[in-house]
């Protein structure tokens, strides 16, 4: 055979010996035993729910991060936002969402700048996202012209790290 592509795991996650069996592939390596559905099983079976709901929360998710992974962040966003507004307490819609917003920001912080004030309504308590999507945000501004609110993210930055030695 040949290597027709590479993919690694977003939460990375480090594969071992790997075999298919009924749309999963299922990893073992010498600590766990790990299983991840196939991506045309996972989008049929969507589709399918939408079919029958077109407002089925874990389709909807589901799909949002199937785009999320291959890149396509604007579908991904649209479908993760109507998953939330389905579900605003569903906790993998949130997490989900919220890590797609800080990469659209991320890549692109002009374009999704308006998905701010979702993205900090997403907001865990976990202080490394929160400096990241401070981070983004001054880099942002900063590129905009918008200095003060700049100033005002790398501000809140120091804020969250506590110490300097931290940053």
């Amino acid at each position: 055979g040949t290597i027709v592509g590479r993919t690694a795991a977003r939460e990375g996650q480090i594969l071992g010996n790997l075999i298919c069996h009924r749309g999963s592939v299922l990893s073992q390596n010498g600590r766990y035993l790990e299983c991840f559905d196939q991506i045309d099983v996972l989008r049929q079976q969507a589709a399918d729910d939408l079919q029958e709901n077109p407002e089925d929360v874990g389709a909807l998710r589901t799909l949002g991060e199937i785009a999320f992974n291959a890149g396509r962040l604007s579908e991904a966003i649209e479908r993760l936002e109507r998953a939330y507004d389905n579900d605003p307490e569903d906790y993998r819609t949130r997490d989900v969402l919220a890590e797609c917003l800080i990469t659209a920001l991320d890549e692109d912080f002009v374009a999704y700048r308006d998905k701010l004030p979702l993205l900090q309504q997403l907001e865990d308590a976990a202080p490394k996202r929160q400096i990241t999507l401070r981070r983004i945000e001054a880099e942002g501004y900063a590129d905009a012209g918008q200095v003060s609110d700049a100033v005002s993210a790398c501000l809140e930055i120091f804020r969250l790290a506590g110490d300097a030695s931290a940053m």
